[in-house]
């Protein structure tokens, strides 16, 4: 089977405090992988670095065998992720945290716009689209 995400040396601190020491592992196209561990041990950082939302300190992280920092647009929206942190910001309306993540993935104003009001509609977030945490 193809690798499909491959992990070579991954370490990854904040400030003096190694989460990540030299991680290595290929994960094969079609397989399940779980990731299991005591709380704190380091793995939704290591999700974070598998998908890109963290880079590493140090190592490479390569999806389909191309630099998932390098490689910009080609790998950007192929991963979807979700921690068991909240997702939103609570300092941002309910549209300014569509807005924020719509351009995240690089779509255009108009798209975000338009998209974000038809998510409003949809969950009828009308009468909170203007309101915080």
């Amino acid at each position: 089977m193809p690798v499909i995400v491959e992990l070579k040396e991954v370490s990854k601190s904040y400030g003096n405090s190694p989460v990540l020491d030299g991680v290595s592992l290929t994960i094969d196209e079609g397989s399940i992988t779980g990731i299991i561990g005591k709380s704190g041990c380091g793995k939704t950082t290591l999700l974070s670095v598998m998908v890109g939302f963290l880079r590493p300190n140090r190592g490479r992280v390569y999806y389909r065998g191309k630099d998932l920092f390098k490689s910009g647009k080609a790998v950007e929206g192929r991963f979807g992720f979700s921690s068991q942190e909240t997702s939103f910001y609570d300092k941002l309306t309910v549209e300014e945290n569509l807005s924020y993540f719509g351009k995240m993935y690089g779509l255009k104003r108009k798209i975000v716009n338009d998209r974000a009001e038809a998510l409003i509609r949809l969950f009828e977030l009308e009468s909170a689209a203007d309101t915080t945490g």
